[in-house]
């Protein structure tokens, strides 16, 4: 089962945002977006949740053609979460507790189970119980990016959409959320459909990479082919290479190493690298 866009378009006020969009994503896969600004990348993420309807093409979320209703409106999605790229835009409670709530109601749990749930969730995301009778604007900037992670994920969605969401954070938070993010994808085999700037964290995480530009899909492929063997589409795109990637090619050209990875992992490449400076400083040392 998959997420299918086949011949997609989408028009916001007369403008054609997304242009004939054929896109697979296959379930299990942590799968990152990117493009520079404006190249439609937002949107992709609201028409994957059923946010946005299409002006053409169609669109099949696992098995089922997603359209409008009778009254022409989109059909948004309730087995695909969603967290926008700042918390502000989806955080409506009065209280971090009612936040937490509101999807465990809908799913007609008991306030027991309500209740365990919580505490259950707020631990996994480093919170604590004194924050639910306050307000989620009343919380760090820290805080409310891990309320708003844990009231989507609260709910157990097999489909989970980021747009940006460690953006703003200090390194050590960023890196927090996206390891533990990580790990929900791969324990629960879900899937991840990631929005970043930063190609460090999409080579990191990424099993496979969407490239947009200016509504267009220019590539879709495997996170370690594409940043590997075809970094030019990157630099076509506006986009800049991970630095593990540039240091990369810099030994390749300054050894006339070819160094062939399996895999674009950090540790992988410095190993490389280290290497290949050690061939050199033997043969010309």
């Amino acid at each position: 089962m998959c997420l299918t866009l086949t011949d997609a378009s989408v028009e916001i006020e007369g403008r054609t945002v997304l242009q004939q969009l054929d896109v697979t994503i296959e379930l299990g896969n942590w799968v990152s977006v990117i493009g520079e600004t404006g190249a439609g990348k937002s949107t992709f993420l609201s028409v994957l949740k059923g946010l946005l309807p299409l002006s053409g093409g169609t669109y099949t979320c696992m098995g089922t053609k997603v359209g409008v209703n009778q009254k022409e409106m989109p059909v948004s999605i309730r087995d695909i979460g969603m967290v926008f790229q700042y918390p502000e835009k989806q955080l409506f409670q009065t209280t971090a507790y009612k936040e937490l709530a509101f999807g465990l109601k809908q799913k007609r749990l008991s306030k027991q189970e309500i209740n365990e749930t919580i505490r259950a969730s707020i631990q996994q995301f480093g919170l604590n119980e004194a924050i639910l009778k306050k307000s989620p604007f009343e919380l760090s900037g820290g805080q409310r990016r891990r309320l708003a992670l844990a009231s989507i994920l609260i709910t157990n969605p097999d489909i989970l959409l980021l747009d940006e969401p460690a953006v703003g954070l200090d390194p050590k938070a960023k890196k927090s959320i996206l390891q533990f993010m990580k790990q929900w994808q791969m324990k629960g085999e879900r899937t991840v459909v990631f929005i970043s700037h930063q190609m460090e964290d999409v080579m990191h995480y990424s099993e496979e990479v969407i490239v947009l530009h200016q509504g267009r899909m220019k590539t879709q492929m495997a996170s370690d082919t594409l940043f590997l063997h075809h970094p030019e589409l990157l630099h076509e795109n506006g986009l800049l290479l991970p630095e593990a990637i540039q240091l990369l090619h810099y030994v390749k050209q300054k050894t006339n190493n070819h160094m062939e990875l399996e895999t674009a992992s950090e540790t992988a490449i410095f190993s490389a690298v280290h290497d290949a400076l050690h061939v050199e400083e033997e043969e010309y040392g």
